[in-house]
């Protein structure tokens, strides 16, 4: 992931440090307002240095399986018998190499894995994760009554209903949210979902 400039609208007090400090004009003020032009960003951080309110920050930073490896080592006397290495995204597998790698590490560690993906995983790279993943979290969004019922594999299944949790991510990062609108299911719904899943 490139390193990316997250403005948080709620917390801009409007003071201008951020525009006197930006080498690329990114930031500027009309009638009260505090735009941001997120094309023109390299992501330096001279803005979020001078921010004294904390309205922006960076987001993201470019790793190797390794550095990743190093981290997750850091919390291994936490993990016990039972945690480990989740990697989840976005979609993990659109990073075979990095993710096999990383996986790899892992498993030499003997730290338990887990990769949390859609199942769209072309099937050279599928056989290679197996003997490195010891739990799949599949993502799939219909059917799954039908699914689990005829594939004696799968051990449990939950219904994860949509939630707009993210939007004021995407604002942030100054991106149109494409399920603005889309209202959280109830939870009365999600009770009428699982009552069809588990009869």
């Amino acid at each position: 992931m490139q390193p990316q400039l997250r403005y948080n609208s709620r917390l801009c007090t409007g003071c201008g440090q951020c525009a006197s400090q930006c080498p690329r004009q990114v930031h500027s003020f009309l009638d009260g307002m505090h735009k941001v032009d997120f094309t023109a960003c390299s992501a330096c951080g001279a803005c979020v240095d001078a921010c004294p309110s904390r309205a922006l920050k960076i987001t993201g930073y470019e790793a190797d399986p390794r550095q990743i490896m190093d981290v997750v080592l850091k919390d291994r006397r936490y993990y016990g018998t039972e945690g480990g290495l989740t990697v989840s995204g976005g979609e993990p597998t659109l990073q075979p190499d990095f993710l096999l790698e990383l996986l790899s590490l892992a498993r030499q560690e003997q730290i338990h894995t887990c990769l949390e993906t859609n199942g769209y995983i072309p099937a050279h790279v599928l056989e290679a994760l197996l003997p490195l993943t010891d739990l799949f979290l599949l993502d799939y969004i219909s059917q799954a009554a039908a699914l689990a019922k005829t594939h004696s594999c799968i051990c449990k299944t939950e219904i994860m209903p949509y939630h707009s949790l993210g939007a004021d991510k995407w604002e942030e990062l100054g991106l149109t949210y494409a399920l603005a609108g889309i209202a959280d299911p109830a939870p009365e719904q999600k009770r009428c979902w699982e009552s069809i899943l588990h009869p």
